[in-house]
């Protein structure tokens, strides 16, 4: 929380300038990776015989992407289950956009959700206002750990 408003300070300021806003894009992507938008992104279909993940695909065959298991490949993420912005501050890594094929909340191409261009600015505004104006915490005697 803190470190969020001490940014949204020093960017943000009179002008409000919501676009570079480093670390509230490190939240959403790390949100994104646990609870992507859609679980499953839509089928597809094999046009012509392929090989995908390792397995020979013939044509017709109906391809799916778990968005969901991407986002916890112990290839690619440490510490699955655990809610870590900074893993996405090195933007030459990964991004939503799925060009990396390792994060993939929003699809990838020609199909790609149509969501995704209003709707992160809107995600980034939205969370910057709320963590800007507000400070959050747990009640007294609830621990962070509590279902």
């Amino acid at each position: 929380m803190t470190k969020t408003q001490e940014e949204l300070d020093s960017v943000i300021g009179q002008e409000r300038d919501y676009t570079q806003l480093t670390y509230i894009e490190s939240i959403i992507e790390e949100t994104l990776r646990l609870h992507p938008i859609a679980t499953m992104l839509l089928p597809h279909t094999a046009l012509q015989d392929c090989h995908v993940a390792g397995y020979d695909r013939p044509k017709g065959t109906i391809l799916m992407v778990n968005t969901w298991s991407i986002g916890r490949n112990t290839r690619h993420w440490e510490s699955l289950g655990e809610f870590i912005p900074e893993r996405f501050e090195r933007k030459d890594d990964i991004d939503v956009t799925g060009h990396h094929f390792v994060l993939l909340p929003f699809g990838l191409g020609r199909r790609k959700c149509l969501g995704y261009s209003p709707g992160i600015p809107i995600i980034r505004v939205m969370l910057a206002k709320i963590l800007h104006g507000f400070n959050w915490r747990l009640l007294d005697g609830i621990n962070s750990q509590d279902n």
